[in-house]
């Protein structure tokens, strides 16, 4: 398996559990690689990090949320990982 499956796989995780806390180790299980080997992979391929990549995704589909459906800010804040509304917007 080529570096660019592992980094697949590993992001196929990541999109798999957007809602839930996300482990940089268990991603890099996922993927197959040493939770530093991984990291460097990544960075290497993405021109991020995994932690700034796993945050503009919950942004992303924070904002899919907020432009079309009814759901709260609250409730959209806490699924994105934030611990109140105040430091989403913030973050927003």
């Amino acid at each position: 398996m080529n570096y660019l499956q592992q980094i697949q796989r590993g992001i196929d995780y990541i999109e798999a559990n957007l809602a839930h806390d996300i482990l940089s180790a268990d991603v890099a299980r996922q993927a197959g690689m040493s939770h530093w080997h991984f990291q460097r992979i990544f960075k290497a391929l993405t021109n991020e990090t995994l932690k700034t990549y796993i945050r503009s995704r919950r942004f992303a589909q924070s904002l899919e949320k907020l432009a079309n459906t009814d759901e709260r800010v609250l409730d959209i804040a806490l699924t994105a990982g934030f611990d109140t509304q105040e430091s989403f917007t913030r973050a927003f």
